[in-house]
């Protein structure tokens, strides 16, 4: 008859608190970074997925809103004939609402000498680091794009073109607004 001696360990199913806390230290390693990183890449995705708004509402108006006028470029026109955006607009539509919370506004525009010979996009409540990116990403397709009220960043007609420095002046606070005019 073997007798166990009181050292002698049974095997036991689990974990060492020593392990379990090198597995807590990693998980809270890991959620630290989440915390550091994840405001970052949700501005790079909501400033990816309204650029690509933008430019899929540009190809829209113009499928709509045909020739030298474009007097019928409107949200309601663009709604109606079922074009707008489905990253734009909830079901049921009735106006058009970017990533950031901002309105969406399409409409006719005059550009250089003309009269509704272009249309327009407002996009409302763009931050500063998105309002750079947006505009750097999207200025070959427009002919005008104005931030606010009045600051010209791009006009083709006068030959203004953006700038790293002019955009950034521009795009001086959180809740910017955004008008991107496509002219013929």
């Amino acid at each position: 008859m073997k007798i166990r001696s009181m050292n002698s360990r049974k095997h036991q199913a689990g974990f060492t608190l020593v392990e379990l806390s090198i597995v807590v230290g990693i998980a809270l390693a890991l959620i630290a970074v989440g915390l550091l990183a994840g405001p970052s890449l949700l501005s790079a995705y909501r400033t990816y997925q309204s650029t690509s708004s933008v430019l899929e509402l540009q190809g829209n108006v113009r499928s709509i809103s045909k020739g030298p006028t474009h007097a019928q470029a409107t949200t309601a026109n663009l709604i109606l004939a079922d074009k707008a955006p489905a990253s734009l607009c909830q079901k049921p539509c009735t106006a058009l609402t970017n990533n950031f919370g901002g309105a969406v506004v399409v409409a006719p525009a005059d550009y250089s000498t003309g009269t509704n010979n272009a249309f327009s996009i407002s996009t409302a409540l763009i931050g500063r680091s998105e309002c750079n990116s947006i505009i750097s990403s999207v200025q070959d397709n427009f002919q005008r794009i104005v931030v606010g009220a009045s600051t010209v960043v791009k006009d083709a007609s006068a030959g203004t073109n953006p700038t790293t420095a002019s955009i950034g002046a521009a795009c001086d606070n959180d809740t910017n607004t955004l008008v991107l005019v496509t002219a013929g």
